[in-house]
């Protein structure tokens, strides 16, 4: 498939930007068939995610980046972060949380959440230490390095190319949240796309973005198990109680905004990015 001349080009020289986002895309939709099928015989639903995520967004990405002479970490920019780091990955994932509720909030007001959706977070409740085993490495382990592949390792560097950094970020952002097909958590889902995209800028390793994903993801699932209308699949109908907002509410908001973007100016690169036709000076 390629020559000794072309195995000196990166991967992202090889293909057009446009049909490594189509790819993206067709991965993202390759999931959820592979969701319903698999949904149809296996009634775990962790067990179900844990498939349907691995074979469309790691598996086939895979076999793509193993038919290239790059080596796919290099592709894929997995370059560790420093020690230091870490301790602004977690600040990100915990300023997160408010805006995230405070938009999510706003959201469901606009776009009531379907009962069928409701239904699906009633059975986000492990069962026994295997339960939370596979909760843990399904939702926590490969929907992060799944979902960061695909939209950060591959749609984001590929929109890059093309656009100034930070229209990429947005785009890529937006793409995530509107993949989703949840327009009733489409805001919320933007904004945690555009902070993961904004890590990967920053840091230029997909492990950043990866990491505070996982770290999202883990407290989203505490949180839903501790709430105990959500917990107790038992009852039934469940409902997501209106909850009053109040200036406070949107001052802590605001709060952790400023505090992503703190966190962010302070992440360091792990890698430099490279020198593209659409690079501007941006910090």
């Amino acid at each position: 498939m390629f020559d000794e001349e072309e195995s000196a080009t990166e991967f992202f020289d090889d293909f057009p930007p446009l049909q490594i986002i189509m790819f993206g895309i067709s991965l993202v939709i390759v999931q959820f068939f592979l969701w319903g099928t698999f949904a149809s015989f296996i009634g775990n639903i962790f067990v179900v995610n844990l498939l349907a995520s691995a074979g469309a967004l790691i598996v086939f990405p895979a076999l793509l980046l193993a038919r290239h002479p790059q080596p796919w970490r290099e592709t894929l920019r997995l370059t560790p972060i420093a020690p230091g780091q870490w301790i602004w990955l977690v600040l990100l994932a915990v300023a997160l949380l408010p805006p995230v509720d405070l938009l999510g909030e706003l959201n469901v007001r606009m776009i009531p959440v379907p009962e069928s959706h409701l239904e699906a977070l009633s059975e986000l409740t492990p069962r026994g230490l295997m339960g939370w085993v596979l909760a843990v490495v399904s939702l926590c382990l490969i929907t992060p390095i799944g979902e960061e592949l695909v939209f950060r390792g591959l749609v984001q560097q590929a929109a890059r190319r093309g656009l100034p950094p930070i229209v990429a970020i947005g785009l890529c952002g937006l793409l995530f949240a509107v993949i989703h097909f949840q327009p009733w958590y489409i805001v919320p889902l933007a904004l945690v796309g555009v902070a993961l995209g904004l890590v990967f800028e920053a840091t230029g390793s997909l492990v950043a973005p990866m990491a505070l994903h996982a770290m999202y993801n883990a407290a989203i699932l505490i949180r839903l198990n501790s709430n105990e209308s959500l917990s107790d699949a038992s009852e039934a109908p469940i409902e997501i109680e209106q909850v009053p907002l109040t200036p406070g509410d949107a001052f802590l908001a605001a709060a952790c905004l400023v505090v992503i973007w703190l966190a962010y100016r302070r992440l360091r690169p792990a890698e430099p990015w490279p020198t593209t036709v659409a690079d501007e000076s941006w910090s």
